[in-house]
Formats: C-alpha cells, structure tokens, sequence
C-alpha cells in the first residue's frame, strides 16, 4: 500500500520483491486478495447500520 501511496506504479509481486518476500509472485498474490477482501468488508460496513467490531 506504500507504493500505491506514494504513487509508484508496480505490481503486487513487485512490491512483495522489494519487501523481500521468498516467493514474491505468491506473497503479492496473497496480499492482494487480502486487500480486495478487506475493502469489501469496509463497503459493506459502511453501507450498514449496524457498527461493526472486530
């Protein structure tokens, strides 16, 4: 995510690389279903009533 902050424009295995991740095309990918993942949870709790806790 500090990547795409600071407005760099490389892949998720890339960042994975450069964090040192031993399989980078896997960390990345594991990385970036986890994101999409957790968006989703955060626009779905924004659209509801209900707080949510974790």
């Amino acid at each position: 995510m500090f990547a795409h902050a600071e407005g760099e424009c490389i892949t998720w295995a890339e960042a994975a690389a450069a964090v040192g991740g031993a399989d980078p095309a896997a960390l990345g990918e594991r990385v970036r279903r986890n994101v999409k993942r957790l968006a989703a949870e955060q626009k779905i709790a924004r659209s509801s009533s209900a707080p949510v806790t974790y």
